[in-house]
């Protein structure tokens, strides 16, 4: 998850919304090239906090516009943005904010980021789902067309008012591109309106994060509500390069609409269910799959010419207990179910071991490394009835080799989810690759599908 400020950033934040800082910081954001946001006093238009008008049931407004339709057809949505960008993070510290308030791009819910923080896809193609979008399911990976529409966002079926989010006059600040803030033609009818650079402009984004209604902080035990992605509305935060390209990022918040498309073609797809590419590696990330890596290191998503036939692969070299791990999320639910569809699960994989010393790690190169996959619910942590040792393949899985790579096919009935706590392979949504061996594992792998 993402753009969740701490305790004490949080209550910095706050106070600055009480208090006549623009006075106070007038200096400093002169210097950052920012003009400060002005603050409604309570009274005429602040009658409640824009947490109450943003979410003021807790639960998915029927009045949110319907996104089961016609494929190819536009659906009516709302974006924010996340990540940090140093023109407006200066800004923001400059009027007496906290810093890093917006978040990272990396790191986020999907797990789309190297081994050394960098991000094996354009800054400008991240985005975030919520989690109470009607195709949140396997959203990580997902690819969505984009495009700004001037106008206010709506929020339970109604345009936002400036006095929603607190402010008469946000922060005016040029953007990268050099281009002022275009401003509000309806700032004295209060209503909240954002001019698009270009209407007719469309982007496409892949999902890589999750904007969840209640996020849960594990480090203080804190449940911090989310209102943007409570439900108001269809809403995607956008990277903020993504947003940018759109409108300026000063209004922080626009009217957009979105349609899902294939990654691949820019093809529209079908709406709801959401589409789930049963491809779950192949160059890249299939839609619909997360990229989890545990007690590993220097993984790349993206590994050029690491692949099979020298194309693009996947590589990780795991500890002990460490996987490659794949999360279809919330796909155990009808509609989705990738491995309730599915027979056989097969992939390309080596050993990435440059090393020929027989303890520099478990994976000796030529080799097929002696990896264990398990198949389980994510999100209830319920398991098959058995494990698969890549060094004890049973008869009924297949095997081909291919220079240093070996074609893996097993059947799903060997994992034997029926007599584990999964019950069935429609429950399953995870597939995990784990070093079960004291040295580490170097490996590589490419072509990963359940057919």
């Amino acid at each position: 998850s993402h753009h969740d400020q701490s305790d004490a950033a949080g209550a910095a934040a706050a106070a600055t919304v009480v208090c006549g800082f623009c006075v106070v910081h007038c200096t400093a954001a002169a210097a950052a090239g920012a003009s400060c946001p002005e603050y409604l006093p309570t009274g005429k238009y602040r009658t409640t906090s824009y947490t109450d008008v943003l979410n003021t049931t807790k639960k998915i407004s029927a009045k949110r516009p319907n996104a089961n339709v016609a494929t190819g057809q536009w659906i009516a949505g709302r974006a924010t943005f996340y990540g940090t960008d140093p023109k407006i993070e200066a800004a923001h510290v400059a009027c007496g904010e906290p810093a890093g308030q917006y978040g990272v791009l990396a790191h986020g819910s999907c797990g789309y980021t190297n081994g050394d923080g960098s991000l094996p896809y354009p800054a400008d193609m991240y985005a975030a789902a919520a989690d109470t979008n009607v195709d949140y399911p396997g959203s990580c990976g997902r690819c969505y067309q984009i495009r700004c529409r001037s106008g206010s966002p709506e929020n339970n079926g109604r345009p936002l008012r400036m006095s929603d989010l607190q402010y008469a006059r946000p922060y005016q600040i040029k953007d990268n591109q050099g281009r002022d803030w275009p401003g509000n033609p309806y700032e004295k009818q209060d209503l909240f309106y954002t001019k698009c650079w270009d209407d007719k402009q469309v982007i496409t984004v892949r999902v890589a994060d999750s904007c969840p209604c209640n996020y849960y902080i594990k480090f203080t035990g804190e449940t911090r509500l989310q209102p943007w992605c409570c439900g108001g509305n269809n809403h995607f935060d956008l990277s903020v390069f993504a947003f940018e390209k759109l409108a300026h990022p000063s209004y922080g918040v626009m009217k957009m609409e979105y349609r899902p498309v294939s990654c691949g073609t820019g093809q529209p797809l079908k709406p709801v269910p959401g589409f789930i590419n049963m491809t779950v590696y192949d160059e890249g990330i299939g839609a619909g799959w997360t990229f989890q890596p545990y007690l590993a290191k220097n993984q790349q998503l993206r590994a050029s010419s690491q692949g099979v036939f020298k194309s693009t692969g996947l590589c990780a070299s795991l500890s002990k207990g460490g996987a490659l791990s794949f999360v279809c999320k919330r796909c155990a639910q009808a509609g989705y179910q990738p491995f309730g569809k599915a027979s056989r699960l097969k992939f390309w994989i080596r050993s990435d071991t440059k090393s020929s010393d027989p303890f520099a790690s478990s994976t000796p190169p030529g080799k097929l490394p002696p990896l264990k996959v398990f198949l389980m619910n994510h999100e209830k942590s319920l398991y098959c009835g058995k494990e698969i040792m890549l060094s004890d393949l049973g008869a009924a899985s297949k095997v081909k080799k291919q220079g240093p790579w070996t074609l893996i096919d097993i059947p799903l009935t060997s994992w034997r989810c029926n007599e584990g706590s999964a019950g069935n392979r429609a429950n399953v949504n995870r597939v995990d690759f784990q070093n079960v061996k004291d040295l580490d594992a170097n490996i590589c792998m490419d072509g990963i599908q359940l057919v």
